[in-house]
């Protein structure tokens, strides 16, 4: 009888070992299922674990998944450029360098665009990336 809780509960503490030092690294959704399933095939048959804690295991797991997700996004919004930087920046004459040509132009912005590239602003009828403006005057 020993011999069945025993050796499962040395699989069950190689299953931490390994848990501990993958979530130092980050613990993707799929390693994460993959140990969770490992403790399961693993665990004391006549001590089971708790229901509520693989609830909560997954119920934290969910949310470090939403959490990277919403990371993601501001990273994303914020290396385009910040929309309300370029709202800010409305009815003011800003001075950009163009990519192209490398000269420098100035203008009034009248507009904000929010393109698949980034934030744009419209100066007449040219269409200013937001990361080439070098100075913005007062209005």
């Amino acid at each position: 009888m020993q011999v069945g809780p025993a050796a499962a509960t040395s699989d069950s503490n190689t299953s931490s070992d390994t848990s501990n030092s993958t979530t130092a690294q980050e613990l993707s959704p799929n390693e994460f299922l993959k140990l969770l399933v490992s403790q399961l095939q693993n665990q004391d048959p006549l001590n089971p674990t708790d229901q509520s804690q693989f609830v909560g295991e997954l119920a934290q797991m969910q949310s470090v998944s939403e959490l990277q997700q919403m990371n993601t996004t501001l990273t994303a919004s914020s290396s385009q450029g910040s929309t309300s930087s370029a709202l800010a920046m409305l009815g003011r004459t800003v001075t950009w360098v163009d990519s192209q040509t490398s000269s420098t132009s100035t203008g009034i912005v009248s507009a904000v665009l929010l393109t698949s590239s980034g934030v744009t602003l419209k100066v007449g009828e040219t269409d200013v990336p937001i990361g080439n403006v070098t100075q913005v005057a007062g209005s």
